[in-house]
């Protein structure tokens, strides 16, 4: 099947180099000299096209082009499109051989319909605009912005759509763009639009109430089972387009430092001995191929859970399964071939990562059953609970949803009334949700008599342009309905830890590395990652998959936080074959105990850098792994600040070697500095 498909396209790329340079493969005699023929100008039907604005009725009509060659891929200006999922207006002109778009705010874009290029200027301004909600079902009224600033400023970004096999349409002074690029440009995270059975859907990406995900019939995107070249073609290449430009890239995905310096079509090219085969797929003019191509894709763009090319797919056979696409795809990858056992490799490698957590989950099963009368309070709705454990609260929740921050203040009252010391949060199965939620709770957090803040500072990434904005945004704290300086006044005097794990992604990612900025300890094992922005994306043929967008959370000061969040202590007991165990993490009696060490309020044994009670060669030698490689070596962090400086560094092994040589030197906050 390779050799077949790799055959049939070198043949059609001949032809197609052949028929650019106006030469017959044909023809019996080459001509003397090069004959140069002008590529045909690309004809097209222009047509109003129904479209559903966010809701399930037709709601407007939107004149589009359909080139004949390419009579599924709609065309539509660009002002049409950003009119619709922006509240601010576009405006476009034509002058001296250019298409300008120009936003409310006198921002534009520009498009050479002659050259096929797109340039735009300010990527981050042009599109700085109110965004349409009409019809969303989710309104955050917690947290409102307050302010930001470029750290790294956009630059400008020209990209050669001809070279993506992309052309500007011109038709009586308008230009046209396919859907499938606009909407890559600008979904904004949460809407973009999709073109299907004659029909434009204008959605609210992953709102949990979009009428397009749950009352339309999509079953017309999966009748069809072969392609024309031209449509194969035309959707690889913006398929390319999408990931040179628009993907996140984080820094996880196993291809995003090749994408970043080559694009995909080179990296699949050359990346290793599968990616080429997995080229022909996303090539084949037989659809079911080209489903099993954007799985194995997905293994290498895979970014922990935003961008899942398998999706589109497994989806599809979820819902349409009799459809004639979804049945033939389902009898190929049931069979034994070559496409089929790719199509097997990549389901089970995706289900060895999505099952990273169990191990974690059994762990934490087993530990919580057994303490399961001290669970004062559940928010069923939310799937979150409170443990109560001696002075110890522990807030679970394995989901940052709409309401999460009235769950947790709520949790806060009940274990302060209760007269707790300590209060755990339970991040190590959160696999993320809303970002605001998130902000709400680290804010409360970073809050206390000290700092009275109810502002949160974090910063966003754009690889589309190379910027780095830093903004914050105030936190309603007391939950009021208000902003204003009563929610400076909300802070609990609790020895607050966050537990987390290599499981927790996205927000559950961000939430201890935030946490840990604020002095916050944190336990368990690093976290995982998910910086980017996640929206859905969908291709010029209708189908669609989640992904990591152009937005990029980063922190502050420009760190990545798809590295993870590091560790002030590691809970796992790993073995000499690497085997780990996760009992420990669950151990609320001895967390409880690490708490009040780190905070300093138990007696803390300096030079017990192991804590293993005593102080002898091992503190020493597992103080100077930690400092060579502290992701890896745990240590106590209060019992290794043998100096009392408050930080662990090479002073302090110096002194623990003193100590144990027989110097005259005391550990802790006696220690005086010894030549």
């Amino acid at each position: 099947m390779k050799k077949a498909l790799s055959i049939i396209l070198a043949l059609a790329m001949m032809l197609s180099i052949l028929s650019a340079i106006g030469v017959s493969a044909f023809a019996d005699d080459e001509p003397d000299e090069p004959i140069v023929i002008a590529a045909p100008e690309l004809t097209f039907t222009g047509r109003e096209v129904n479209a559903y604005v966010f809701v399930e009725e037709a709601t407007t009509s939107i004149y589009c082009l359909f080139p004949d060659v390419l009579p599924d891929v709609l065309y539509i200006t660009p002002e049409d499109y950003l009119n619709v999922i922006y509240t601010d207006q576009f405006t476009a002109e034509y002058a001296d051989g250019v298409y300008t778009v120009t936003n409310a705010y006198g921002v534009t874009m520009t498009l050479d319909a002659a050259n096929n290029t797109l340039y735009v200027e300010d990527y981050d301004s042009f599109s700085d605009c109110f965004i349409n909600q009409e019809g969303s079902s989710v309104e955050i009224n917690y947290v409102k912005y307050k302010d930001g600033d470029y750290s790294v400023l956009p630059h400008a970004v020209t990209i050669d759509l001809g070279a993506y096999g992309v052309d500007v349409l011109e038709e009586d002074g308008k230009v046209y763009l396919p859907l499938t690029v606009i909407a890559a440009m600008f979904s904004i995270t949460y809407n973009n639009a999709v073109y299907m059975d004659g029909d434009i859907y204008f959605v609210h990406t992953f709102d949990p109430e979009s009428f397009y995900d749950y009352e339309v019939d999509q079953s017309p995107l999966y009748e069809e089972t072969e392609r024309s070249p031209e449509m194969a073609q035309f959707t690889y290449n913006t398929l390319c387009l999408f990931f040179d430009y628009f993907f996140g890239k984080p820094s996880n995905a196993i291809l995003a430092e090749t994408l970043n310096e080559k694009g995909l079509d080179a990296a699949l090219d050359e990346f290793d001995e599968l990616t080429p085969f997995i080229k022909e797929l996303l090539l084949s003019e037989n659809r079911s191929e080209y489903l099993t191509g954007l799985a194995a894709l997905g293994i290498y763009l895979y970014d922990g859970g935003h961008t899942v090319l398998l999706n589109t797919p497994v989806i599809g056979l979820n819902y349409y399964s009799e459809t004639p696409l979804m049945s033939l795809w389902y009898d190929d990858i049931m069979d034994e071939t070559d496409v089929a056992d790719l199509f097997w490799d990549t389901y089970y490698y995706m289900i060895d990562l999505y099952n990273y957590g169990e191990p974690i989950a059994a762990a934490r099963a087993e530990a919580y059953e057994a303490i399961e009368d001290e669970i004062v309070h559940e928010w069923e709705e939310d799937g979150a609970f409170l443990i109560i454990h001696g002075d110890t609260a522990v807030f679970v929740f394995d989901s940052f949803e709409e309401d999460t921050p009235y769950d947790f203040k709520e949790a806060l009252d009940i274990a302060a009334e209760a007269g707790c010391v300590n209060f755990l949060i339970d991040d190590s199965l959160n696999g993320g949700g809303y970002v605001a939620a998130n902000n709400y709770i680290c804010c409360l957090l970073a809050n206390s008599a000290e700092t009275r803040s109810n502002v949160i500072y974090n910063a966003s990434e754009n690889p589309f342009s190379g910027s780095v904005y830093e903004y914050s945004y105030y936190i309603d704290l007391n939950l009021d309905g208000e902003f204003d300086d009563a929610d400076c006044e909300v802070y609990y005097d609790f020895n607050f830890a966050v537990l987390t794990s290599g499981y927790a992604f996205s927000c559950g990612n961000a939430l201890p590395i935030m946490a840990g900025r604020s002095g916050v300890m944190v336990i368990g094992e690093p976290s995982s990652g998910g910086s980017c922005y996640v929206t859905e994306r969908y291709l010029a043929d209708g189908l669609s998959f989640p992904i990591g967008d152009i937005g990029k959370t980063v922190l502050p000061d420009g760190t990545d936080v798809d590295l993870g969040a590091p560790v002030d202590v590691d809970l796992r007991k790993i073995d000499d074959e690497g085997n780990v165990d996760y009992s420990g993490f669950y151990d609320l009696d001895a967390i409880s105990a690490l708490i009040k060490e780190f905070y300093g309020e138990s007696g803390v044994i300096y030079g017990d850098v192991n804590d293993d009670g005593a102080v002898n060669k091992k503190d020493s030698l597992r103080l100077k792994q930690y400092l060579a490689d502290p992701d890896n070596n745990a240590v106590n962090l209060a019992a290794a600040d043998v100096n009392d400086d408050g930080a662990v560094n090479k002073k302090d092994s110096l002194r623990l070697k003193q100590y144990l040589a027989g110097w005259d030197v005391v550990l802790g906050p006696e220690a005086v500095e010894v030549a």
